[in-house]
């Protein structure tokens, strides 16, 4: 059952309402979007939700016990909200969803409808139509939780439990396109700056690239070579890539206790078990 305010309670009551849905999308990148499908922009809760007719909810399946609530929205995509790069690169993937009804008279002072909150699952383009799949938060309830012994390091470079600065200039450095492979123009290029660090210091890292037609789009750096500033990328992206495409390119890390050591100085800091009684027979026979 949704907790409604009195005021809402008796809103809905009457038989003409003020109605408007609203929706947040907040990206891992930190993003955030706000949009209704009122024709004027709602000020609710200190941000501005702006028209965007253009989202066609289903009827949403939520349950009293703790079954996943989903719901898919269809969206007529015009490249205004996001390109087809950034959807199919991954920018979308895993966005926290909150969908709501609010009074557009009266939004702060009535409170919400509760619609569904959650994440972003499946993301389908078909001609000029989006098609999205929401997953409630009980989704989580249906994976195992929890870590297992590794060797390897469990954390993400750079997130609360690595504890290194990612952004730090010796870690992320800017970058521009000089040239692209004619072969592969998706996946090998070499950049214009010699970035001063050694052969494979940015291999297992990252491209997030911020101009260009991939702009907005991330992808793992495969192989890194300085003598020629030569990148290859593990997957090729949506678009060429151009000179003059710009990013940032982020070091690269291998999991390795002995990386963590000598290359990052973060040994109190490292998630694996390299010394423990497992060791060996993670490791299998010599």
């Amino acid at each position: 059952m949704k907790n409604l305010t009195p005021a809402m309670l008796a809103h809905i009551a009457q038989e003409n309402t003020n109605l408007a849905l609203c929706w947040s999308m907040i990206l891992m990148d930190e993003s955030e979007f706000y949009y209704t499908d009122s024709d004027k922009p709602i000020e609710y809760d200190g941000n501005t939700y702006q028209p965007y007719a253009a989202i066609v909810p289903s009827a949403t399946s939520t349950t009293s016990n703790l079954a996943v609530d989903n719901m898919e929205g269809t969206l007529a995509w015009d490249g205004d909200l996001a390109t087809e790069t950034e959807i199919r690169g991954g920018r979308f993937d895993f966005a926290t969803m909150n969908i709501f009804f609010v009074n557009y008279d009266d939004p702060d002072g009535m409170g919400t409808i509760p619609i569904l909150k959650g994440k972003l699952g499946e993301i389908i383009i078909e001609d000029n139509l989006v098609r999205v799949d929401i997953r409630g938060m009980t989704q989580y309830l249906q994976q195992r939780m929890g870590e297992l012994y590794s060797i390897g390091c469990q954390a993400t470079f750079g997130d609360s439990r690595c504890k290194v600065d990612a952004g730090d200039p010796i870690y992320t450095k800017a970058f521009s396109v000089d040239s692209v492979d004619p072969a592969h123009p998706k996946r090998m290029f070499n950049i214009l700056e010699v970035l001063g660090v050694a052969d494979g210091y940015f291999t297992g890292g990252y491209i997030h690239w911020l101009g260009g037609t991939n702009k907005n789009t991330k992808m793992d750096i495969k192989v890194y070579f300085e003598s020629g500033q030569a990148v290859e990328l593990y997957e090729p992206l949506i678009r060429d890539i151009q000179p003059g495409d710009s990013g940032n390119i982020i070091v690269g890390c291998d999991k390795k206790f002995e990386t963590c050591k000598t290359k990052f100085d973060n040994m109190i800091n490292f998630r694996g078990f390299p010394l423990t009684g497992v060791t060996k027979m993670l490791r299998g026979p010599a």
